[in-house]
C-alpha cells in the first residue's frame, strides 16, 4: 500500500451507496467532534470541524422530511430535516 502525504487527496467517493455512507460517517463524526466545548478548540481543531461539515454540504444528497417535534406543555412545532444529514430546514 502506497503512503500519502496528508496534502494529497483521492477522488470522492463516487456511487451513491458510498457516498450516503460517507455522509453519514462523517455526520458521526461531527456529533463527536463537537463535543469539545469551543473556548477549548484551537484553530487546528476549528479547522477539522469546517472540513466535515464542507465534506457533509457538498456530498450530501438530502432526503428532506417534514416531521413535529413535541414542546412542553402539549404543543407541537413542524420541522423539515435530512434524514441523512440531519441538517434542518425552514
Amino acid at each position: 500500500m502506497e503512503n500519502k502525504s496528508v496534502n494529497e487527496t483521492e477522488d470522492p467517493p463516487n456511487d451513491d451507496d458510498s457516498i450516503l455512507e460517507s455522509v453519514r460517517l462523517m455526520q458521526t463524526a461531527k456529533t463527536y467532534i463537537q463535543y469539545l466545548p469551543t473556548q477549548l478548540q484551537n484553530e487546528e481543531y476549528k479547522k477539522i470541524c469546517d472540513l466535515v461539515e464542507k465534506y457533509i454540504e457538498t456530498y450530501c444528497k438530502h432526503n428532506i422530511v417534514y416531521d413535529e417535534i413535541d414542546i412542553p406543555p402539549d404543543n407541537s412545532k413542524p420541522i423539515r430535516y435530512c434524514t441523512h444529514c440531519y441538517k434542518t430546514f425552514k
